[in-house]
This record gives structure tokens, C-alpha cells and sequence, in this order.
């Protein structure tokens, strides 16, 4: 290829940019920006211990705060949603365990999510979702991935704390450590991080009850995996689920997947016009 090709390629060019003009001027619109007629506004209730035994959700006092609609926790999920799909790439060994929407019976990382409030504006709601009473028995907590196996196991269903193995290969490996000069063996730990992009994850969510459509907008990496996953969590058609990503504040590969808080907010977005004279407590 000569080099005038290359030159008037796109490859190795500054391209110019067409999206700053309205994100300087303050036009750009993320999830926070969308508001819909009626709009109510969620605040989750969140486990404080990294391990634990979730005995009791208490929600009278919350239901009875100002401008609150509803209160939800696990068993009101009940019959409404799917786990969420587990995903085996290949060469991979997973063992079947799911996300819950709601933490019941056990929490496993501090910060998931227990309960779910609504109320009329962001600041009734997280008012109100501090008067949540958590009955949590605290358990001993893996912090240290290396000892895992002799730890106390988080899932009945993985004994030795180990959710996925994956083995890969590729040529004549034994073969290439047989003719080499020398070998030399190391144990590297990858440090711990986190992903945190300036917009938080958020999700908005409306159902259209003349075409029964429900629509999300979220602020995520892809509208695809989003379809998918929350289509077989919300078992919903999806014909009947509208994705939209509008502009996002960062990722970092923290929005690829669906997320529990999304699923609860469009699970029960039908709930919650529900009376307050409703049950005000759920038992674990």
C-alpha cells in the first residue's frame, strides 16, 4: 500500500468531533435530565456487612414517612421476576449461581441491595429509606481471594468459594516448556479496583398500558445486553421492552451487564401505586 493511500485512510488521522458543542453548553442529556409525568424516585436500602444472615426487613416506619408509596423487599419479587441469566463462555466451568433482585436470607458484599422505597422526590425517598429496619446477623467475610477454599463458603452451592474456572490453551505448550532455555515460575495477585465513573448507574422506567411496552432508560454501555438479560429477568417479551441509552457519564465496564437495581425499579414499576395500608413488614 503506498503512502498517499494510507494518508487519505482513515487509520492514523485526527478525526474531528461532533458531540462536544452541546456537552460544553449543558445540552447533553443523561438518565438524572429524564422526567416523566408522575415520576416517582427510588432510594435502595443496602447491607452495611460484607457477609450475613438477613433475618428481617421492617418497613412500617418508612411506609408511614411523607410523600412514600411503597416499600418493597424481597418476597414481594415473588413470581415476578427470573433469576438473572448466568453466562458460560467457552472453556468455562460455572457454577449456576444467580443475583437476586433483592437480597433474602443472606447478604454477600457490602452495599447490595435489600429493599427497594418510592416516594414522591429523591429526598423523601432517601429520608425514608434510612428509617428501613435491617435485621442482619454479621458472618464472617472473605477478603482475601486466595483464601477462598478455607473460607466460609458464601454459597451452598460452591463449598470452596470458587464460582468459575476457566481453562485455555493453545499449540504445543509442555512442549515449548520442554525446549526452552530456561523457565522461570511466578505468582502474580492482581490488585483490587473499582470502576467509578462520574454518572452513577441509574435507570428510569415507564409502562405504556395501551401497547403494554415498557420502556428503560438507563445509563449503560450497550442497549443489547440490556434486552437480553433484563427480557429473561423480567420475563418479558422482548417485543414488549424498550431499551434506551442516552448520553452516559463513564463506565469503565461497570455498566456492561443488567444490575439488580434495575430490575427492581422495572419489576415492580406496575406496585407502585400500591396503598400504604398494605403489609409493613417482611419477614426473612
Amino acid at each position: 500500500m503506498s503512502t498517499q493511500a494510507v494518508t487519505r485512510g482513515w487509520i492514523g488521522r485526527a478525526l474531528p468531533r461532533a458531540e462536544d458543542a452541546r456537552f460544553l453548553e449543558g445540552e447533553a442529556q443523561y438518565v438524572g435530565d429524564i422526567v416523566r409525568p408522575g415520576m416517582l424516585h427510588g432510594a435502595f436500602v443496602r447491607s452495611v456487612y460484607a457477609h450475613g444472615v438477613l433475618r428481617a426487613v421492617e418497613t412500617a416506619a418508612a411506609l408511614a414517612a411523607p410523600g412514600v408509596r411503597a416499600v418493597f423487599a424481597a418476597d414481594d419479587f415473588e413470581g415476578a421476576t427470573d433469576p438473572f441469566p448466568v453466562v458460560v463462555r467457552e472453556g468455562a466451568e460455572v457454577v449456576p449461581v444467580s443475583h437476586p433482585v433483592l437480597a433474602r436470607g443472606r447478604v454477600r458484599y457490602v452495599g447490595e441491595p435489600v429493599a427497594l422505597v418510592l416516594a414522591e422526590t429523591p429526598e423523601q425517598a432517601t429520608d425514608a429509606a434510612e428509617l428501613v429496619v435491617v435485621d442482619l446477623e454479621e458472618l464472617p467475610a472473605l477478603v482475601d481471594p486466595r483464601l477462598a477454599r478455607d473460607a466460609a463458603p458464601l454459597h451452598d452451592a460452591a463449598p470452596d468459594n470458587v464460582l468459575l474456572r476457566l481453562h485455555r490453551s493453545s499449540g504445543d505448550v509442555d512442549g515449548a516448556f520442554a525446549q526452552a532455555h530456561a523457565v522461570v515460575g511466578a505468582r502474580i495477585a492482581a490488585p483490587r479496583l473499582i470502576a467509578a465513573p462520574l454518572e452513577p448507574r441509574a435507570v428510569v422506567a415507564e409502562h405504556d398500558a395501551a401497547t403494554d411496552v415498557l420502556t428503560l432508560w438507563l445509563s449503560a454501555q450497550d442497549q443489547h445486553r440490556q434486552l437480553a438479560g433484563l427480557s429473561a429477568v423480567l420475563k418479558r417479551p422482548r417485543e414488549r421492552l424498550r431499551i434506551v441509552v442516552p448520553d452516559v457519564g463513564g463506565a469503565f465496564g461497570s455498566k456492561g451487564v443488567p444490575q439488580a437495581e434495575t430490575a427492581a425499579v422495572a419489576a415492580r414499576l406496575a406496585s407502585s401505586r400500591r396503598r400504604r395500608t398494605e403489609s409493613s413488614s417482611s419477614a426473612r
